[in-house]
């Protein structure tokens, strides 16, 4: 049996790029969402832009393709098949 795996060291590279980009901060890309702010817990899910299933094994990732989203907008996306894109959700967001 073959399988692909995330790459634990290109998610903590990612989160590492984006907080240094974002004064520290972790932060969902689609809806500003802050776990530390909001539950004092530095945390944040990695969404890889391409799924792992539609990419061909000699593809390698970069910390580019890593997105930083929150629980809700992660599962959003995941929604349906093929997943939203970023901007897909971001245009479906409902803004008062």
């Amino acid at each position: 049996v073959r399988e692909r795996q995330r790459s634990r060291q290109l998610v903590n590279d990612a989160k590492t790029q984006f907080r240094q980009r974002h004064d520290g901060k972790l932060f969902c890309e689609v809806c500003g969402f802050d776990f530390d702010q909001f539950y004092g817990i530095d945390y944040i899910e990695a969404h890889l832009a391409e799924p792992i299933a539609t990419l061909n094994s000699e593809t390698q990732n970069t910390t580019q393709d890593v997105i930083m989203l929150c629980a809700n907008c992660h599962r959003a996306i995941h929604s349906r098949t093929p997943p939203y894109s970023v901007q897909d959700l971001k245009e479906m967001m409902k803004k008062d």
